[in-house]
């Protein structure tokens, strides 16, 4: 058998890319009344791209429910659908044999009766390894366990999870990933194997294509999910069935060959469970406690007395007590600043929320966020938030223990792609080291530079370091993207300004009555050049009586610094300090904002700006970087740092009335072209560009080609 791949008769039935396949989807039976409709449409839904479905076969192993009633009334509306019934219980192997028996397609696609399919491209997924490399006669799919919703699967969950870690962590353990509930065949390997009269098959395939040298792939994009047992007598009745396997192998297999592909040793369980008991310690203890009971029965259950029937687990079977899984990929930001912290609530915690709100309606989407005093956990516009860290010792200290505990979270949580937010004083938290899922770099700023100045520190030699081991990149300006190259030229960096949500109507430009000059952002006298605007607005008032009004939150330090250099500029019945605004008091601001000014001594890409040019409020502000990216047209830049040139840009403003009205057209227009949907869809491209790279898959192709014929 080993020499089939050589012979006419192999290359003759080979297909060419260009053709399509034929497949037959196999599902043995017994007494699946409660899910036998749900799989069956799952089936009927499935894409048909480069293949074509021709069979849907059930094949009921002497159910005694109405399982064959159901399947027979789909098939009146399906000539696909086939119902074979058997007379007597046979078992699955028996079944799948009798399947190999009656097909002639290139590939028999075999699901288990009591799953679900999770998206209409499974059968797809299974079948290009097939049609891409004609070598490939196996192919595997992966499984998972619903939710959980008592605290017998919460445990059982948990154990599953404990599993999961360990055979994808595990060197060589690829016949442990092998899964029997999703799986497809070529014609040219189920025209000979046949699975012996027992009822462990999952690894059976793998040991057969590794003894006869066929070749194996894996579809990790291929998924269902199935239920767990709500009862323990069912959860006991299921690991019994499965506990023994390696004795049960040997009964087809010499036990020399057998025992090679058995990799997992007890430090492999004990690392696991030493991280998982960290994260679970309850629910690993209750699991453990769960185990021994079916370990037990499994040492006195020998190979000879294992049958290939079994006693169904019935608390699996009610698919209509489950919860519908979300197919949906994962995705975690991490972002120190949080749209709810008091003290900072800057433009980035904004610019992240309205990415994370629009990305929740084709991904699942959760942010982790530093927390805050009264911080808690919360779920808004359909984005789950989970505040981490502590709040006990300021913000600062915050930010260094929010780097400090990421890692933990990045190792443990489960996603497909992890999205961070670069966070002073050092930007990086070097995510991509404590997980093998996809990482984005998000950079609003890299702000080490800054920091290191202003603390004296060498916060550049740790960010420096931390940007080369990221491989993707969203960044918010050109400048920061040739600064990421500088020190990762192999890097894949994307830009993507930040957005903002229209308005309806812009301001009236035309009437400064009753309106006011504006600053909006973060209370912070250096970065933000609060200091520079006090200066200027001395100036101004020589020629211009409009009052100045400041919206935004900061450290209590940050807000006593202010105030006391609005008292020192005798400002004080000037100046309007409003704090932190939002909803419709904010649209009241911009609505009265006749001027936005923006005196930051850096910045990347700030988003109040948008937001303010959104309205058609013309905006002033340094020719800093980080406002390279808008057009001089829409907003007027000055030479950096110079306040009288500030304010006299300011008040020639005021007094052009034709001037002012183009840049609150060209500003309204700029903003219009970036909507934060047309934003968000860039951002959904690249995660899908991403996602679809072969290294964000969760397991690879595991079945190298060096061990064939063995």
């Amino acid at each position: 058998m080993a020499g089939i791949f050589g012979s006419n008769h192999y290359k003759k039935r080979m297909k060419t890319n260009s053709q399509k396949l034929t497949v037959t989807v196999g599902i043995p039976a017994y007494n699946e009344q409660w899910n036998i409709e749900n799989i069956l449409r799952a089936v009927q839904k499935q894409k048909e791209e480069g293949f074509v479905l021709e069979k849907i076969i059930v094949l009921s192993d002497c159910s005694t429910d109405v399982t064959v009633e159901k399947a027979r009334a789909l098939a009146a509306t399906d000539p696909r659908i086939e119902i074979v019934e058997g007379n007597e219980r046979r078992g699955k192997s028996a079944r799948m044999n009798e399947l190999f028996e009656r097909s002639e397609t290139d590939i028999i696609i075999i699901f288990d009766a009591d799953i679900d399919l999770v998206s209409d491209t499974v059968v797809h997924d299974l079948v290009m390894p097939m049609k891409n490399d004609q070598s490939v006669q196996v192919v595997f799919g992966r499984s998972e366990p619903r939710p959980p919703t008592n605290f017998i699967q919460h445990v059982i969950f948990t154990g599953w999870e404990i599993w999961d870690d360990i055979r994808t962590r595990t060197h060589g353990a690829e016949m442990y990933r092998c899964e029997g509930t999703i799986r497809a065949f070529r014609r040219e390997l189920y025209n000979v194997m046949r699975f012996p009269n027992f009822s462990a098959d999952d690894v059976f395939p793998f040991l057969y294509c590794r003894k006869y040298g066929y070749q194996m792939s894996s579809a990790a994009q291929a998924v269902v999910c199935y239920a767990l047992p709500t009862t323990y007598r069912d959860y006991l009745r299921q690991s019994v069935r499965f506990l023994g396997s390696k004795k049960i192998q040997k009964r087809s297999f010499d036990p020399g060959f057998v025992e090679r592909f058995y990799v997992i040793r007890g430090k492999d369980k004990i690392r696991a469970l030493i991280t998982h008991g960290l994260r679970k310690p309850f629910l690993v203890f209750s699991y453990l406690a769960f185990l021994i009971p079916p370990k037990i029965i499994s040492l006195f259950k020998t190979a000879e007395s294992r049958t290939p029937l079994w006693e169904i687990a019935t608390s699996t079977k009610n698919a209509l007590n489950i919860p519908a899984i979300d197919a949906r990929k994962k995705i975690i930001f991490s972002n120190y600043d949080d749209i709810k912290n008091p003290i900072y609530g800057g433009g980035g915690s904004f610019a992240v929320h309205e990415v994370a709100k629009h990305l929740a309606t084709n991904f699942q989407v959760e942010v982790l966020t530093g927390r805050y005093p009264h911080a808690t956990d919360d779920n808004i516009d359909g984005v789950q938030y989970w505040r981490i860290g502590t709040s006990l010792f300021g913000a600062r200290v915050g930010q260094l223990f929010f780097h400090f505990v990421l890692p933990f979270y990045v190792f443990f949580k489960k996603y497909d792609l992890w999205i961070e937010s670069f966070t002073p004083p050092f930007s990086t938290s070097f995510t991509p080291l404590f997980t093998r899922k996809p990482v984005i770099g998000l950079v609003h700023m890299l702000s080490a530079k800054d920091m290191s100045r202003k603390y004296h520190l060498p916060f550049t030699l740790i960010e420096n370091l931390g940007l080369k081991y990221y491989s993707h990149f969203i960044t918010l300006t050109k400048e920061s993207a040739l600064q990421i190259k500088q020190h990762n030229p192999s890097a894949d960096v994307q830009i993507i300004g930040n957005g903002t949500d229209v308005p309806v109507a812009p301001n009236e430009a035309d009437d400064k009555q009753g309106k006011h000059l504006s600053f909006i952002g973060r209370v912070e006298i250096d970065q933000k050049g609060l200091d520079l605007l006090l200066t200027a607005y001395t100036e101004i008032l020589k020629e211009v009586d409009l009052p100045l009004v400041i919206a935004g939150a900061g450290s209590s330090c940050e807000t006593a610094r202010l105030k006391k250099l609005i008292h020192a500029h005798g400002l004080t019945d000037k100046v309007k300090l409003l704090g932190r605004i939002s909803g419709a008091q904010k649209e009241e601001f911009y609505r009265k904002t006749f001027i936005g000014l923006v005196p930051s001594r850096y910045e990347t890409s700030p988003l109040v700006v948008l937001e303010m040019m959104s309205y058609g409020i013309p905006v002033i502000g340094f020719d800093i970087p980080g406002l390279a990216w808008a057009s001089r047209s829409a907003v007027v830049q000055v030479p950096s740092f110079d306040t009288q040139l500030f304010a006299q840009a300011v008040i020639d403003l005021v007094r052009d009335k034709v001037q002012y009205k183009a840049i609150s057209v060209n500003a309204r227009i700029a903003a219009e072209g970036r909507s934060w949907g047309i934003v968000s869809e860039k951002y959904k491209q690249y995660i899908e560009t991403v996602l679809a790279s072969p290294s964000s898959h969760y397991v690879q192709d595991f079945f190298p080609r060096a061990h064939l014929g063995e």
